[in-house]
């Protein structure tokens, strides 16, 4: 062709001359007003024009296009025009492509050369002759080839990648790529600049700027396929720089620069890396991380430099089930030297002569499942648990006595079902799980020094699972000589078991909530034994155990108010079977805190010292049903020498159960059904502003006897019961000192109401809030005394259940702004009761009903009888209209 004009107004994707398998001899020809000139589309290089004395400076691209299949032969700028790639470009089976020394190859977007099974690409330049490979967009390559004056530049993802691809047989050679001296950048828009997965060599190269991976390796077909990459730059790609998976690969003398994520990246490679630096910029690649090594059999990394300038929570080296040789690298700048991703402590580094000294942690930090095997300071480095740390069902895991195990902000330590923790320490080596704030043991291993100080809630909890199964085995944790302390993040405690524990010469402490929380596991074999145990200044509770059999001995709850103001000592929910026995549970200065709390449990408690507390025991709920057996315990030495109760009762008899006093506090509950009984000689205190409700269809018996009466008062009365509340009569009894007994109506007319029955008994210094001593629509009252309201002795009203009785005899109603108030029934009051001394009315009928009250036979506190219109000469206690009082006792005939 020779002498010809070929031309086109406005190229767009339009063509010049197209050839296929065709090698014209191109002569003084002009082409011009094309996207290109020439558009070659399938025998390149074997097959391509000679050019001569041609004028092609009028398109859009001064270069010539290059798609389809390739044939073996030298690529290299013939007629010293550019080559450009567009579409998909095929070395084919069996062919060999070399690229010339000093070669430009540009891509179009989208665009990809792809090496077949068999086939092999030489890209062979020389260190004043490299090759690139690069965008179309890339002027500083080979020139403006896109003719568009710079108007656009070239950025990650311009093009696809190069691609060496497997044979798909064993016995085949695999697509191979052999680059020394080349670049190549701006690729990854459909995954990564370089994709092998075959074989190849990279010498002397530079793989850089990639939308996703720069060099990604896999397996290819062919056993005997293999990898080598030496004095290799990966550059500032967007996601890996290296990333290889199940091939054999050896690194030398290359570099891993500011790439955004992992520098390398190895999943189940055969690997070596010497010599090689991994780099990072914390100002261009913020999340860059150094190499990960994954289920990496066999791997040594030797004489390496990973440096970072700024780790913040950046890593060097991460390993999941890879145990690789560390000998004589430097790691410097990053957050941590090594992270444990998963395989702890089976799979562990084995150290020589690497220096991680200029790092924020000297330390490695652990994470994800681990797996069966001894926990060590391996190397000398302390391991750092960070986020979910994992010992997975079946797996056990031992910690080696004498380890210090730190752990980072919100971090846990879960045994799952069927899993088992040994932390098995001595009296001379003893295993510490602690605060990373925590410079005491193990050193400032924060780096930070000592500018931060642990406290609770530093980490979260170590937590053993129950399996769900009544077969399995429920997680389970054995501690031995072993001090937990500064966990319990997030309302959370320092150790959970919901399995199987043995707790023993241990510490558990200053935990941000509980120290140590047991609930029931799956397996009704799980067992939980706890002794000589140190549970110090917790916020919360320092044990905590719900619906589990426990044994406690010899243990020790101790907190120092100044430490953990609101902390309490040992709570026991629905503990079936408990045994506390030679504890020793102290608190400095108690307020309201309390010693043993329980709820729904009776545990038995023999020889435990429980002292410094507001309370030594409070019963939450279940009493008098569950109550604690007592034998030889001291509780001197506390606020009170009595057992707190509060919440809902449940049926039983109501006594001083090992010889204590028993004293309500706030809101106490017979509920519906429940009767419960108060033993003859039992006195019951109440709490300032403290009451007892008995609901409707329960029943609340209190029968003393003439010798063994029953007293319900105030907690401030040191005539009955002693000084319950340990001031030394600092304090004295007053009307309102609580509120009341209240038994409350049904609701129903065919259910019966709360009811009181009480013989024997003395009730007084309620009424606070302008309330009653006693409050009833069905109430018996024989024997009693009903003194020292701060408003009335005893108020009754009409029930729900029109059968509810209320009668009252032998009564004494003293001291009280009102001694009886009646609303709305008829009671029957009129057999030898006593009224005097009531402020206001001795008795008050509100008529609301116009019922008029039959109250005769009684005493009004003067033989001239009650006040009253009706008697103008009575001086006693004032009787309202509508009462019937003549006769009274005392009358004279």
């Amino acid at each position: 062709m020779s002498g010809n004009v070929i031309t086109h107004s406005g190229g767009l994707q339009s063509v010049g001359l197209t050839l296929n398998n065709s090698a014209p001899t191109l002569t003084n020809n002009l082409v011009s007003g094309w996207n290109y000139p020439v558009l070659i589309n399938g025998g390149f290089p074997q097959y391509t024009p000679t050019y001569s004395g041609n004028d092609f400076s009028g398109n859009q691209h001064l270069a010539v296009e290059v798609t389809g299949y390739l044939t073996s032969g030298t690529w290299q700028n013939y007629g010293g025009y550019a080559h450009v790639m567009a579409g998909i470009v095929t070395v084919p089976p069996l062919a060999t492509l070399t690229v010339a020394a000093g070669s430009v190859i540009k891509f179009e977007y989208g665009a990809y050369l792809t090496v077949q099974g068999q086939a092999v690409l030489n890209a062979m330049g020389t260190l004043t002759n490299p090759i690139t490979f690069t965008s179309i967009k890339d002027d500083t390559a080979g020139g403006d080839t896109n003719g568009d004056g710079g108007a656009s530049t070239p950025a990650p993802g311009d093009w696809y990648y190069i691609y060496a691809a497997a044979s798909g047989n064993a016995t085949l050679p695999d697509g191979r790529l052999n680059l020394d001296y080349v670049t190549v950048r701006y690729g990854g828009g459909g995954g990564h600049d370089v994709v092998v997965t075959g074989s190849a060599s990279v010498d002397h190269s530079t793989i850089a700027l990639s939308a996703y991976f720069g060099l990604y390796l896999g397996a290819g077909s062919n056993p005997s396929s293999t990898v080598a990459v030496s004095n290799t730059l990966f550059s500032n790609n967007a996601s890996y720089g290296l990333y290889a998976t199940g091939v054999n690969l050896q690194v030398i003398s290359s570099t891993f620069s500011n790439n955004a994520s992992y520098g390398l990246y190895a999943e189940g490679a055969s690997l070596q890396v010497i010599s090689s630096t991994v780099a990072a910029d914390s100002a261009v690649a913020p999340g860059g991380q150094g190499m990960y090594l994954g289920n990496a059999p066999s791997t040594l990394l030797s004489g390496n430099v990973f440096t970072h300038s700024g780790g913040l929570q950046n890593v060097a080296l991460v390993l999941n089930n890879s145990s690789p040789t560390l000998t004589n690298n430097l790691i410097a700048g990053w957050n941590y030297p090594v992270q444990i991703t998963g395989g702890f402590p089976q799979y562990t580094p084995t150290y020589s002569g690497n220096d991680f000294s200029g790092n924020q942690h000297l330390a490695v930090e652990v994470t994800g499942n681990l797996t069966g095997g001894t926990w060590q300071n391996y190397g000398g480095y302390v391991p750092v648990m960070v986020g979910t740390v994992t010992v997975p069902p079946q797996a056990t895991l031992t910690v080696a006595a004498g380890s210090v195990v730190k752990l980072e902000s919100g971090t846990t330590l879960n045994v799952l079902g069927q899993g088992t923790l040994n932390a098995i320490g001595t009296a001379q080596n003893p295993i510490i799980f602690t605060s990373i704030k925590d410079d005491t043991v193990g050193g400032d291993t924060n780096g930070d020094g000592g500018a931060t100080t642990p406290a609770p809630g530093d980490w979260a909890y170590i937590y053993t699972q129950a399996s769900g199964s009544a077969t399995l085995p429920d997680g389970r944790l054995n501690l031995d000589y072993v001090t937990v302390r500064y966990g319990g993040a997030g309302g959370s405690f320092d150790v959970i078991v919901q399995g199987a524990a043995s707790v023993d010469h241990s510490t558990i402490a200053l935990s941000a909530y509980y120290g140590l929380y047991l609930g029931a596991g799956s397996n009704p074999t799980s067992t939980v034994a706890v002794s000589n145990t140190l549970f110090s200044n917790n916020i919360g509770y320092g044990l905590y155990a719900e619906g589990t059999s426990l044994q406690v001995i010899s243990s020790t709850v101790a907190v120092d108010s100044a430490v953990a103001p609101n902390a309490q000592g040992i709570y026991l929910g629905n503990t079936p079977s408990a045994l506390l026995s030679g504890n020793v549970i102290t608190h400095s200065g108690g307020l309201l805190n309390v010693g043993l709390v329980l709820n729904n449990s009776a545990p038995t408690m023999t020889n435990n010292i429980v002292n410094g507390w507001n309370y030594p025991v409070e019963i939450v709920g279940g009493f008098p049903q569950y109550t604690p057996t007592y034998s030889g315990n001291d509780f001197g030495g506390n606020q009170h020498l009595a057992v707190a109760v509060t919440g809902y009762l449940t049926g039983g008899t109501w006594q001083q159960y090992g010889g204590y006093l028993h004293v309500m506090l706030g809101q106490v509950v017979v509920p519906a059904l429940v009767t419960v009984t108060v033993a003859p000689g039992t006195v019951v205190k109440f709490e300032i502003n403290a009451y007892l409700l008995v609901q409707g269809q329960a029943v609340l018996n209190a029968m003393g006897t003439l010798t063994n009466p029953i007293t319900f008062t105030s907690i401030r009365d040191d005539t009955a019961g002693g000084d319950t509340n340990g001031d030394g009569n600092a304090t004295t009894p007053a009307p309102g000192d609580w509120y009341y007994l209240y038994a409350v109506a049904s609701g129903s007319t065919t259910l019966p109401d709360g009811r009181l029955n009480l013989d024997y008994v003395t009730a007084r210094y309620g009424g606070a809030g302008g309330g009653y001593d006693l409050l009833a629509g069905s109430v018996s009252i024989d024997h009693s005394t009903i003194a020292l309201s701060a408003n009335i002795g005893l108020y009754v009203f009409a029930g729900s259940n029109p059968s509810s009785r209320v009668a009252i005899s032998n009564t004494l109603f003293v001291t009280n702004t009102y001694g009886v108030y009646i609303s709305g029934i008829n009671p029957a009051i009129n057999n030898l009761n006593s009224f005097y001394g009531n402020s206001v009315y001795g008795l008050f009928n509100d008529h609301s009903t116009g019922v008029t009250v039959d109250a005769k036979n009684n005493w009004w506190g003067s033989a001239s009888g009650p006040t009253n219109p009706s008697n103008p000469s009575g001086t006693g206690d004032v009787v309202s209209d509508f009462v019937l009082f003549d006769p009274w006792t005392g009358k004279a005939n």
